[in-house]
Parts: structure tokens; sequence; C-alpha cells
């Protein structure tokens, strides 16, 4: 059997042309016919059974999870923002009572220690507020939520307004419980092969029965 095709010869159970790819089609003389009508697009498979080309994957399992409990705080994004403005506020004043008789004393050519260590205190203490509570109200702007350690609950920002919460979840694969936490994911690794510091963590939800099944957790995914 031949293409008319090309005018190659054919093997007699050939669907397609071995040369050009062109469909035959095997006509009642046993003679192959070209099939000009046919487009053919992409590759082309020739086999005597079933061909499968990139077979399904079925979706991993997610992890679900409710809401155990919830504790919502009176402090809510506006408050947070007006807390940090005045702490900032009090912070610069402080500031400059501790930098101003420093910078004085060095342009009179001598260094003289701030005779006023409570302003010193002050600015440390409101500085450190005002950067917390700067953190807390872009939480509550979000409306995110942050795990740190799984045996304390979770820090949420829902409706505007900083929380607490509990979670909890069973895991799809083996049925066991879920605990929320930042899981390390890498570590600096010393000469000898013992790990070090850890560089990178993640809030996941990790099954009681097997560290192997975790999930990464979205802090802005909302939580039945």
């Amino acid at each position: 059997m031949t293409c008319r095709s090309c005018g190659q010869a054919q093997d007699e159970q050939a669907r397609f042309c071995n040369s050009c790819g062109t469909p035959l089609v095997t006509g009642p003389a046993g003679t192959a016919n070209s099939v000009h009508e046919a487009r053919v697009t992409g590759s082309i498979y020739q086999a005597g059974g079933d061909i499968t080309v990139a077979p399904s994957v079925p979706d991993e399992p997610s992890a679900r999870y409710t809401v155990k409990w919830h504790w919502a705080s009176p402090l809510t994004q506006s408050v947070l923002g007006w807390a940090s403005l005045v702490l900032g506020i009090v912070s610069l004043a402080g500031g400059a009572s501790v930098f101003a008789p420093l910078i004085r004393s060095l342009n009179a050519g001598r260094l003289a220690p701030s005779t006023e260590p409570w302003a010193l205190a002050v600015f440390l203490v409101c500085t450190a507020g005002a950067i917390v509570a700067l953190a807390l109200r872009r939480v509550a702007k979000h409306e995110t939520q942050h795990v740190g350690p799984s045996f304390l609950p979770a820090l949420t920002g829902w409706n505007h307004r900083l929380g607490l919460a509990r979670f909890t979840g069973e895991c799809p694969t083996c049925r066991g419980g879920l605990r929320f936490y930042n899981k390390p994911l890498q570590w600096l690794v010393h000469a000898d092969g013992s790990r070090g510091k850890v560089i990178e963590r993640a809030m996941v939800a990790e099954c009681e029965r097997s560290d192997k099944h975790w999930w990464f957790l979205d802090s802005a995914e909302p939580v039945a």
C-alpha cells in the first residue's frame, strides 16, 4: 500500500503515512488514499491500541479548618492608627530631650552624657510602642490572621479589629487533628551537616499524627 500524497510505501495496518504523516483511508481495492480534506494539527501518534495523552492528575486534598473560638479586642484599626501617631510624637519629644544636650556638648568640643535618663527611657519605649502599633494596625487593616507557636492562639484582624482565635480542623489524608503554627522550612547548615539558625518560616496546618501531612495557610484566606 502506498500513500497517494508522497508515494511512499506503507504498512497495511498503518493509519497515517510514516513519511509525511497524512491520514490514510484504505479503499475497497486495498489502496491507500490520502485524506486531503482532514486537517491534522499537533503531534501524531500511531499505535495498535488506545493512546492517553497528558492524563489528568487528581487534585491534592486541602486542609479545611474552622474557628474554635475567637475574642475581639477593643483595638480597632483607627485606634491603633491614633496610638501609633501619639506614641511617635511623644518619642520625638523624648528624643529631642536626649539628643539636644548631646549635640550641644559636641559643638562645645566635649562629650557629656545626657543628664535626663528618663527622656531616654521615654524615647525608647515610645518608639518601640509606635512600631508595634503600626504593625498591629496593618493586621487590622488587611484583616489577616497570623499564627505563632502551636500553643498560642492566632492573632487576627477580622472586621478591622484586633483579636485572638484558636483554629481546629481535620487532616484530609488520615483524619487526624491539625495544629497551626509557624513551621521552619529552611535552615543555615553548618559544615558538619547540622542545622543552624532558621532562615525561613511559613504558616501551616500540620497533622498531629504525621508531620508529612501539612499545608500552607493563606493569611488573607477567610476561615469558615
